[in-house]
């Protein structure tokens, strides 16, 4: 584009020019001009203007010097007389000068139209590569494939890219919770494929990994679900469209005494990054609004444990009620199934939990077991808001009048509203800086409700909804019966004031 300004630089130095030229020759024709009159002082202005940006083309016509001689009874100047001899050739000059100029003038209006035409014109389209990092094999698969559809459909259904551009998506299989796979993955993508984007990545471990390269290699980073606050702390070229633990946990703890009242409670979770987060945040509000822990029980991760004597020391230990995290899918499953089947909820204990354990396409694999359970959440597939009902159709009419999109899918379509975002304000070039610099402006009417990136700490601000599950036409369904408007990362915002 400097090559654009360049040429219109010179095409308006030609055409400043030729007017300087032609406005000269028509001053000499009219004769003399007095220094002293409003004229004279509008000429000698309009000289001096143009004589500062074009180059002189006659010599002895250069500074157009104002002389000053005694005509009457008041001081004048007399430019016929005062220019020197070349005056003597003005008539054969001013023809000249006459022909030059027209070819002149002409040249430059060209030189201009191109010019404009040159800067009108789109920037060369490109392939701009995103690097898509999640777990395609083993058994966290369905997560991944999750994510991967609301990334194709939302290409299929947004196929105008800004900027006439096209995206390439280049897959890598993490195969789950993985750190050192996930940050080999990462390094490849960068090296050899050359990406301008990374982009998905399910767990806050994998996600803390690849942040050393994406550091190294100032590549911008979209996490699509990791929800560990520390993650966008860690670089500056990180931004989020999910969520993060502290997101939800801290308000349920509050929740939890205040209105539900749980006085004392064991609290349970996934034993990595997003259950360690979800705990402290739960602890933090619930013992701020007079509760009392009673109980930690962390699970092994990330194989499955079984759940069974964890659960029975619960059960055991009596708490008014239990704050559970773990991860959605099989891992999710086995907890509850094994919950259930221990009676915990059946001896009175409340059960409060994120929206992992109940997610959309988890119910099915829950059954009746479900009924009741309390979740604060950040998307429900069953909501009602009009952007949520086209999404909806659109994944039905993709997938299947059978398959419901999840959280996991919500984070990535909108972490790729973020990137055509990107794209847009960038013009495609993706540079680090100018990348994240779009994202903190990004912002939409998502499924889930108004979001936006938080310019200062780059993760998302989103509502959250309380949540029961129920049967609805024979089916289960989470059903929002409260929201809790424009949330931010709690965890930043008490460190903020510390």
């Amino acid at each position: 584009q400097s090559g654009g300004y360049s040429l219109i630089w010179r095409a308006t130095m030609v055409l400043l020019g030729a007017i300087r030229s032609r406005y000269l020759a028509l001053v000499f024709r009219r004769g003399p001009i007095s220094s002293l009159t409003s004229t004279g002082m509008l000429h000698y202005i309009i000289n001096k203007t143009l004589v500062r940006f074009v180059r002189p083309r006659k010599k002895g016509l250069t500074e157009l010097p104002f002389c000053e001689c005694r005509t009457g009874s008041r001081a004048e100047t007399d430019v016929r007389r005062c220019a020197g001899p070349e005056l003597e050739e003005v008539g054969s000059w001013n023809q000249q000068v006459e022909r030059e100029e027209d070819m002149r003038m002409r040249y430059s209006m060209i030189g201009v139209l191109l010019a404009i035409i040159f800067l009108a014109a789109p920037v060369q389209a490109r392939t701009i590569k995103i690097g898509l990092i999640l777990p395609f094999s083993g058994p966290n698969a369905d997560l991944g494939d999750q994510m991967d559809r609301a990334v194709r459909l939302y290409l299929k259904t947004h196929p105008k890219i800004p900027g006439g551009h096209t995206i390439e998506i280049i897959r890598r299989d993490a195969t789950g919770p993985k750190p050192d796979i996930a940050k080999r993955l990462a390094q490849e993508l960068v090296i050899r494929d050359k990406v301008d984007i990374l982009a998905g990545v399910v767990y806050s471990n994998n996600a803390l990994a690849i942040i050393d390269v994406v550091n190294e290699a100032k590549v911008p980073l979209m996490i699509m679900n990791a929800a560990s606050s520390m993650i966008t702390t860690r670089s500056p070229y990180v931004a989020r469209t999910s969520l993060t633990m502290w997101q939800v946990a801290y308000p349920l703890g509050g929740l939890a005494f205040k209105e539900f009242g749980i006085k004392n409670a064991a609290v349970a979770y996934a034993n990595y990054a997003s259950g360690i987060d979800a705990v402290e945040a739960f602890k933090a509000s619930f013992t701020a609004a007079g509760g009392k822990i009673v109980l930690d029980v962390p699970f092994p991760f990330p194989n499955i444990p079984d759940f069974t004597p964890f659960l029975q020391r619960i059960k055991d230990t009596k708490p008014d009620g239990l704050y559970v995290f773990v991860p959605t899918g099989k891992y999710s499953s086995a907890f509850f199934t094994t919950l259930h089947t221990l009676g915990l909820r059946e001896a009175g204990i409340k059960l409060l939990a994120d929206g992992d354990i109940t997610d959309e396409n988890e119910l099915r694999n829950l059954g009746d077991s479900a009924l009741g359970m309390i979740t604060l959440w950040h998307y429900s597939a069953g909501s009602d808001r009009a952007a949520n009902l086209a999404f909806v159709a659109e994944w039905k009419k993709a997938y299947g009048a059978d398959s419901l999109p999840g959280f996991l899918a919500v984070g990535a379509w909108d972490g790729m509203d973020a990137i055509y975002h990107a794209i847009d304000k960038t013009n495609g070039a993706m540079g680090a800086e100018a990348t994240v610099a779009a994202w903190k402006t990004w912002k939409s009417n998502s499924p889930r409700g108004p979001v936006y990136i938080d310019p200062e700490t780059r993760d998302i601000v989103q509502n959250m909804y309380l949540r029961e599950t129920k049967k609805i036409g024979g089916k289960l369904i989470n059903v929002e019966y409260r929201t809790y408007e424009a949330i931010k990362d709690p965890w930043k915002e008490l460190n903020k004031k510390k």
